[in-house]
């Protein structure tokens, strides 16, 4: 029974390191993605301000 404990306390040790990985390996795309959106959230909203500023003139 205690050897298998201590097998069951190690899958979870190496399943956490796995999942810190993944995690780790994910957080770079995520970073690109954030920072691509916020780009294409600033031109919007300036091509909106350009439209809203010819309908009103």
């Amino acid at each position: 029974m205690t050897l298998l404990l201590v097998d069951l306390t190690d899958l979870r040790a190496e399943l956490r390191q796995d999942l810190d990985a993944v995690g780790d390996e994910l957080a770079g795309p995520r970073r690109h993605m954030d920072e691509h959106l916020a780009s294409i959230r600033v031109e919007l909203l300036h091509r909106l301000s350009v439209i809203q500023g010819e309908m009103i003139d």
